[in-house]
């Protein structure tokens, strides 16, 4: 059964064609020549404003946490949310949702959290952040990103969900942990990295070595990302909801298609041993690895196409992690290596020195153009 837009599109094009052999053909018939650019016009107004509409209905069968008005009920038409997606952005940091929070409190069964407001200091770190972004990716945060929040105690170092406008289009709201404003790159990473083993009294140590710049510039980068993952398309995202959002169009993006065969798993020449065992922050009720598997899982690593172990969980990760470590050290000057000794190994891989990375680089050149909000 034809959709209304098939059946439009059938018949402008119907019309076109039929219009335009009857005006070669019959002088009577002259006059449709100019008439057929107006009923096609009528026609396509007609198709444009169907699809939209078609987006904003599929938004009803979407969870409450992923639509706009969830975050943002005072924004009600068009033109308030145009005109706070124009505002400056500084604004969009430290604010605060009892929906938001109470949503959060259940998902995590934490009921310890709480919103941290930034300080005069924090904003300045943020401003500072923003500003070293790609430059698509601060586009994208400017006209896609709705709010960013700080939760005190928050599990993870930083969350990103997607939200449905009423126009169709996919919006974020980015989490953060406040603990980042006291931390620089090498210390949030070191922490994180931690999370993936148990603890025990292996005499393995792992240090992290990502410069000494601010842990925001960091988290803001990763989680910026994941915005422009959403609003572009790029990832599979495992989601049903969001899969159903329609008009539904993946972007090929080489960098991530090539190396994963679905959410979460990669091709099997780039798997590796217990890349399925790890995780962080205890999630997936971990951690599932011990500090003596550490120094074959980093030498595998090495010889892997990913940026890092959080990266290699899964594609949307991944391609957070290869932006963003590519930006602070390959753009930015600053080292990127993780260090893994004990009394009997001692070890330091690069990553991003990797032959496998290395192929991936040029396709993220992506995020350093600009395109035009339509």
């Amino acid at each position: 059964m034809l959709t209304l837009e098939d059946f439009l599109f059938k018949m402008s094009y119907r019309i076109l064609n039929r219009n335009f052999f009857f005006c070669r053909n019959n002088r009577k018939g002259y006059w449709l020549k100019y008439l057929s650019p107006l009923i096609l016009i009528f026609i396509f107004s007609v198709l444009t404003f169907h699809c939209r509409k078609e987006a904003v209905l599929e938004s009803h069968a979407v969870p409450s946490h992923n639509q706009f008005q969830f975050y943002r009920p005072d924004l009600k038409t068009d033109a308030e949310i145009k005109k706070y997606l124009k505002s400056n952005l500084i604004f969009r940091f430290g604010l605060q949702s009892d929906p938001l929070l109470n949503y959060m409190k259940k998902l995590d069964g934490k009921e310890i959290y709480s919103f941290y407001s930034p300080t005069e200091s924090d904003k300045k770190t943020i401003q500072f952040s923003i500003d070293l972004l790609p430059p698509l990716i601060k586009q994208n945060l400017q006209e896609r990103v709705i709010g960013i929040y700080f939760i005190n105690h928050f599990i993870s170092t930083g969350y990103t969900d997607w939200v449905i406008g009423h126009d169709g289009k996919i919006y974020s709201v980015i989490l953060i942990n406040p603990d980042v404003f006291k931390m620089n790159v090498s210390e949030i990473l070191q922490k994180r990295e931690k999370t993936c083993f148990q603890s025990n009294s292996s005499s393995v140590k792992i240090k992290i070595h990502a410069g000494k710049q601010s842990a925001f510039d960091y988290i803001l980068l990763h989680e910026a990302v994941h915005s422009a993952d959403y609003s572009h398309r790029i990832s599979d995202i495992d989601e049903e909801s969001y899969n159903q959002i329609k008009p539904f169009i993946k972007r090929k993006f080489k960098p991530v298609d090539t190396i994963w065969n679905s959410s979460n798993t990669p091709y099997k020449h780039f798997d590796f041993q217990n890349r399925e065992n790890i995780s962080f922050y205890g999630f997936r009720k971990g951690p599932h690895l011990t500090l003596d598997q550490a120094p074959d899982l980093y030498a595998d690593l090495q010889k892997s196409p990913f940026a890092s172990l959080y990266g290699s969980q899964y594609k949307v990760e991944d391609l957070a992690e290869l932006v963003t470590m590519y930006h602070l050290s390959i753009i930015q000057g600053n080292e990127y290596a993780i260090e893994i000794s004990s009394p009997k190994i001692r070890m330091k891989i690069h990553p991003l020195q990797s032959q496998k990375v290395k192929k991936r680089i040029s396709g993220i050149r992506f995020f350093y153009s600009v395109f035009p909000e339509k």
